[in-house]
């Protein structure tokens, strides 16, 4: 059954701002700008929060990206603190492997050991707060969670859909089958406490990330990992680093965009979105700032996606790696090809949308992932925009030290 979608709002704030897909992180956020913390600071909360309260979607297993805007010089800072593969991982090591269990998204690049990266988000937290943040200390920062893990959170009405698809897979991990109050899903509004998280997220705040990376909860994810069927190693943990990257950035509609670069896909399919809007008539474009939006330039934004959600399985990859061709992607020429394709009475097919340029390598379209983003502002005009995840809901649906472990190794993988 499909979810009910929610109702969009928007509201003004005087002093600063937190926008998280739980309450009680945007009240982590919150507490900390209250007790005179930054964005910075503030969206390391509510990262850690957003953990405790929605497992499904993040967490320390997990990793991210950040954008963020330092008032006080005008400058945009892009982090990519998203999951590593392990040394030991393979072009092949998912090729004619048998699924680890039954139920949905059970292939070995989905669940179990083998389907996990390195954990970004511990050291793309600590980053955070080193670089941007306004000296608040990380034990203060982590409090709001740890009362969240310690205390309990009520279960969401999307963690509980979520872990009516899981739920099987979730029970085969100690941790996990203990959230459980019955043989049904978790039940939307019962208390979750995860009193390991607690823990670890204490350590986490008396001695940074190197509590994850190195020492006792690191013994503990390499343990856990390799029980699983995974290839972690102490070094893997020990050798994770954050990268720095120079943001996207564009003019439209008489303003400059600054978004995320690849490996996201993400800031490359709102530049392309842009491009084809800009390139429609009046009537298709974005209405007026405070006005609620149209049929009309919904049905444009929605058919503005088709292209770039194309090119983003067929040719993304980590620039690392992988050579992206950015610019031929975002050629006028092809920005006017689609721009042409829209029909303003239909929903096209996506195929309308296709230019492919000469090199591809189809990857095929990814499932839904359980994924989240928020939002910080400031008092000074500093903002912290931050995605992350532990890829499908519950990540590999296994846990470590109370984490929920991803499984962002299926973006690796040939074949699913």
């Amino acid at each position: 059954e499909a979810p009910v979608p929610a109702e969009s709002f928007a509201a003004s704030y005087s002093r600063f701002a937190v926008a998280a897909d739980h309450p009680a992180a945007s009240a982590a956020g919150a507490e900390i700008l209250a007790a005179g913390g930054n964005a910075a600071d503030a969206a390391a909360a509510t990262m850690l929060a957003l953990g405790v309260a929605s497992p499904a979607s993040s967490g320390l297993g997990g990793g991210g990206f950040l954008l963020y805007y330092k008032a006080s010089d005008r400058t945009f800072t892009f982090l990519d603190f998203r999951e590593a593969a392990p040394a030991a991982a393979t072009p092949d090591m998912f090729v004619d492997r048998p699924a680890p269990m039954p139920g949905r998204a059970n292939a070995a690049s989905q669940v179990g050991g083998l389907a996990s990266g390195i954990p970004g988000e511990p050291a793309g937290i600590e980053a955070m707060v080193q670089r941007f943040g306004s000296g608040m200390p990380l034990s203060r920062i982590v409090q709001p969670a740890v009362k969240l893990a310690q205390d309990g959170v009520p279960v969401s009405g999307a963690v509980a859909r979520m872990s009516s698809y899981f739920g099987d897979q979730m029970r085969a991990d100690a941790t996990m089958r203990r959230w459980f109050e019955g043989e049904g899903p978790l039940r939307e509004g019962q208390l979750l406490r995860q009193p390991e998280l607690a823990r670890t997220l204490r350590e986490l705040g008396a001695r940074g990330a190197r509590a994850i990376y190195t020492g006792r909860i690191a013994r503990e994810i390499v343990r856990a990992n390799r029980a699983a069927g995974g290839l972690f190693t102490m070094e893997d943990l020990a050798g994770y680093r954050v990268v720095e990257r120079e943001p996207l950035r564009a003019e439209r509609f008489g303003h400059t965009w600054v978004t995320a670069p690849p490996p996201s896909a993400g800031g490359f399919t709102l530049m392309q979105s842009l491009a084809v809007l800009e390139s429609l008539p009046g009537r298709w474009r974005p209405t007026a700032r405070g006005e609620r939006p149209g049929a009309a330039f919904l049905h444009a934004l929605a058919e503005s996606w088709k292209g770039p959600y194309l090119d983003r399985e067929r040719y993304f990859g980590d620039p690392d790696h992988v050579r992206l061709p950015l610019e031929a992607m975002l050629a006028p020429s092809r920005i006017a090809a689609r721009a042409a394709a829209f029909h303003p009475g239909l929903a096209n097919p996506p195929e309308d949308y296709d230019f492919p340029l000469q090199a591809a390598a189809n990857t095929g379209p990814g499932e839904e992932n359980g994924t989240s983003h928020l939002c910080v502002v400031d008092a000074e005009g500093n903002v912290a925009a931050v995605t992350t995840t532990v890829n499908l809901p519950f990540g590999a649906r296994y846990t470590a030290a109370g984490i929920v472990m991803n499984d962002e190794m299926d973006d690796f993988a040939r074949e699913v």
